[in-house]
C-alpha cells in the first residue's frame, strides 16, 4: 500500500482530531520511534499530495505548531484569507463560560452559533479573522473547527463537532457549553451538562412528527387496525397512543369521538375506558347460570346446565370477585400458562375461550404470583401458608440452634481437658527442668574435682620430674666420687 493511502487511513481514524506530524509518523509505525527519514518522507508525501482530490490533505497552524487533517474536516471559506485582527483592549478572561441551545440545523451541520450579548461580543472580536480554533473535550483529546464569519449568527462549524454531537447522543433543545480555556493562543473547550430546554425540544418532536406522518388512513381505520392487530381488549391510553404514532396532528378527544360515534365498529365496557370490536360479541356471551363447581377437583360433570346471556362486563366482574386466576394458579399445583389459565376460567364459567383470551383480566402486576422466564405463572404461598413455613422454619433453625449448643458444650470440655493436659506436661516439663539443672549442678562439680585432681596431678608430676632430676644429679655424683677414689687407692 502507498504512503499516501496509509496516511489518509491513519488521520481517518483519528475521528476529526488533527495531528502533528510527528504523531502521524508515530501513529504510522506503531512499533517504534520514527526515525527522521521516515519523518521526512511522510512531509514530503503529505505536501505533494496536498493539492490531490484522492488525498485531501490539509495543514493548519495552531501557533508555531502545524497540524495536519483532511480538508472536509472544516468549511469551505467563501471569501479569500483574512487577516487576524489583534484585540488588545479584550476583556475575554479564562473560566468565562457561554452556552447554545441546540438545533436540528445546528446538528446536521454542525454548528455551535455564538450571540453578541456580554461577553460573547469580546469572543467575537477574538475569533474574528481566525480560520479555525482548537476545542478541548475528554481530557487530552481536541478538535479543530472553522470559524464562520461570513453568516449570521456568527458560529463555530465542523465535521468534528457533528461527529461530538452523534456520539454524545445530544437533541434538539441539548444545551452545549463553550469555556475558554487560554487566550493567547486561543483554546476552547466544549462540554455539556446533559441540560434540556423543553418547549425547543417538544417543537422538535412535533416537527419530526409531521414529517414522519405519512398515514392516508382515517381516524376510524386506525382504531379497527389497532385492535384488530392486537386481538384483545384495550384500553383507551392504548388505542389513543397507536393511533397519534400515524397521525400526530389528530387529538385525543377525536379519537374518543370516534369510537362513541361508530357502535357497529366498537364496543366498551361499562367504565367506557376498554374498547374492543363489535364483531367480537362481547355484549352477548353464553355462561353458565351456576358455575362448574367441580372444577377445582378436576372433575368437571359432563351434564348440560341451565346457560344465560349477558356481557363481558358480568363475566370479568365474576373473575376479579371470586378471584379467578389465583384460585387457579393455587390450586394447580405447577406452573401455568397463560392459555392454560383461561382455559380453566372458561371452562369454570362456561365461556367461550377464545373471547376469554380478547379480555385482558390477568394481572401481571398481582404480588401474589410472578411470571417466570418462559412466561408462565406460579402463585405465592399465600400468608397462612408463609407462616406455617416460617414456624416450621423456626422449629429447624431453633433444633439447629441446640445442636451447634451441644456441640459448643463438647468443645469447651475438650478444650478443658486439653487445657488440662497442657498444664501437667508444662508441670512435668518444670520438675523436667529442675532435675537437669540438679544434674548440670552435679555434672559442673564433678567437672570441679576432675579439674582439682588434673591440677594435683601436675603438681605430682612436676614433684616427680624433680625427684628424678635430682636423682640423676645424685647418681653423677656418686659416680665422680667413686671414681675418684678409685684414683686416690
Amino acid at each position: 500500500m502507498a504512503l499516501a493511502d496509509l496516511i489518509l487511513a491513519a488521520l481517518q481514524k483519528k475521528n476529526y482530531q488533527f495531528q502533528t506530524l510527528y504523531e502521524l509518523a508515530e501513529a504510522l509505525a506503531p512499533d517504534h520511534k520514527p526515525e527522521r527519514k521516515f519523518i521526512a518522507e511522510v512531509h514530503a508525501c503529505l505536501n505533494f499530495e496536498s493539492t490531490s482530490a484522492k488525498y485531501p490533505f490539509t495543514e493548519i497552524e495552531q501557533g508555531s505548531v502545524g497540524l495536519w487533517g483532511l480538508e472536509f474536516w472544516l468549511p469551505k471559506r467563501k471569501s479569500g484569507h483574512q487577516t487576524r485582527k489583534t484585540v488588545e483592549t479584550s476583556t475575554l478572561t479564562r473560566g468565562q463560560q457561554l452556552h447554545f441551545t441546540l438545533t436540528q440545523p445546528a446538528l446536521t451541520e454542525g454548528r455551535f452559533d455564538i450571540l453578541r450579548p456580554t461577553y460573547r461580543g469580546d469572543l467575537v472580536d477574538v475569533l474574528t479573522g481566525m480560520s479555525h480554533v482548537v476545542l478541548d473535550y475528554y481530557g487530552s483529546y481536541r478538535i479543530v473547527v472553522g470559524v464562520d464569519t461570513e453568516t449570521k449568527p456568527f458560529g463555530l462549524v465542523g465535521s468534528g463537532l457533528v461527529a461530538w454531537y452523534i456520539e454524545n447522543n445530544l437533541k434538539p433543545g441539548d444545551d452545549v457549553w463553550l469555556e475558554v480555556v487560554d487566550i493567547a493562543p486561543l483554546r476552547l473547550r466544549i462540554y455539556t451538562e446533559w441540560d434540556r430546554d423543553a418547549d425547543a425540544y417538544r417543537r422538535y418532536i412535533g416537527e419530526r412528527n409531521r414529517q414522519e406522518d405519512q398515514s392516508s388512513l382515517p381516524i376510524r381505520d386506525l382504531i379497527y387496525l389497532c385492535l384488530n392487530q392486537h386481538g384483545t381488549l384495550l384500553h383507551l391510553r392504548v388505542i389513543s397512543e397507536n393511533v397519534l404514532q400515524q397521525r400526530p396532528a389528530v387529538s385525543r378527544s377525536s379519537i374518543v369521538s370516534c369510537l362513541n360515534g361508530n357502535p357497529h365498529l366498537f364496543a366498551h365496557l361499562i367504565d367506557h375506558s376498554t374498547w374492543g370490536l363489535t364483531e367480537w360479541n362481547l355484549s352477548k356471551v353464553s355462561a353458565y347460570k351456576e358455575p362448574d363447581r367441580h372444577w377445582l377437583a378436576q372433575e368437571s360433570t359432563t351434564a348440560a346446565r341451565p346457560r344465560a346471556v349477558t356481557n363481558i362486563d358480568y363475566v370479568l366482574t365474576v373473575i376479579h370477585t371470586e378471584d379467578l386466576v389465583y384460585q387457579v394458579l393455587s390450586n394447580a399445583g405447577a406452573p401455568l400458562f397463560g392459555r392454560e389459565i383461561v382455559q380453566a376460567i372458561a371452562s369454570y364459567l362456561g365461556v367461550s375461550k377464545e373471547i376469554l383470551e380478547r379480555a385482558s383480566f390477568v394481572d401481571v402486576n398481582d404480588p401474589r404470583f410472578v411470571r417466570l422466564e418462559d412466561g408462565r405463572f406460579r402463585s405465592l404461598p399465600s400468608q397462612s401458608d408463609r407462616a406455617l413455613a416460617m414456624s416450621e422454619e423456626l422449629k429447624r433453625a431453633r433444633h439447629d440452634i441446640e445442636l451447634l449448643k451441644n456441640e459448643q458444650d463438647a468443645q469447651a470440655e475438650f478444650v478443658t481437658a486439653l487445657t488440662n493436659d497442657i498444664s501437667e506436661l508444662v508441670e512435668q516439663g518444670a520438675a523436667h527442668e529442675k532435675e537437669i539443672a540438679q544434674l548440670k549442678a552435679e555434672l559442673a562439680a564433678i567437672q570441679s574435682q576432675i579439674t582439682a585432681r588434673d591440677s594435683e596431678l601436675v603438681v605430682l608430676s612436676e614433684a616427680n620430674a624433680d625427684l628424678e632430676s635430682k636423682n640423676r644429679r645424685f647418681v653423677r655424683a656418686a659416680n665422680q666420687l667413686y671414681r675418684h677414689m678409685n684414683k686416690k687407692a
